[in-house]
């Protein structure tokens, strides 16, 4: 433990995972500052319901800030055109239309798209714009 944590009266640390309920691939991380080692023992024992406050307290602050907290974007996953992309098939436009539009080849629109139903695990178009939406990411 650093020595600034323990300044702050930091004596341990305890970390929970919880899984993301729309991707596998993402986990949320919450790390516990205890002012005291003896708290450790009273979060194992209590792990499930501590666990289970936590999930629902991510699932609160998710919601509270879904425009500005959106890992797929932010860190790159969803490239800004590939996201673009999806916004335009989304609002009804086929992929012929978003090519004309974008000055893209029908290859390149096909692309973005195939990585885009990779990532989100969709099979077609309408299953990638719903996997999107509850993404929020249209």
């Amino acid at each position: 433990m650093s020595r600034c944590l323990r300044r702050a009266g930091v004596d341990a640390l305890f970390s929970f995972t919880v899984a993301c309920p729309l991707s596998t691939g993402f986990r949320g991380r919450f790390i516990l500052l205890l002012p005291d080692a003896r708290f450790r023992e009273q979060l194992v024992a209590n792990a499930d319901e501590v666990k289970a406050q936590l999930q629902a307290l991510r699932v609160r602050v998710s919601l509270a800030f879904v425009r500005s907290i959106d890992p797929l974007v932010d860190y790159n996953i969803v490239n800004p055109l590939s996201a673009y992309i999806l916004g335009l098939l989304a609002q009804g436009q086929d992929r012929e239309q978003v090519s004309a539009q974008l000055r893209l080849t029908l290859r390149g629109v096909d692309y973005h798209v195939s990585v885009l139903k990779e990532l989100l695990e969709a099979r077609n178009i309408a299953q990638l714009v719903h996997r999107a939406g509850q993404c929020q990411l249209i």
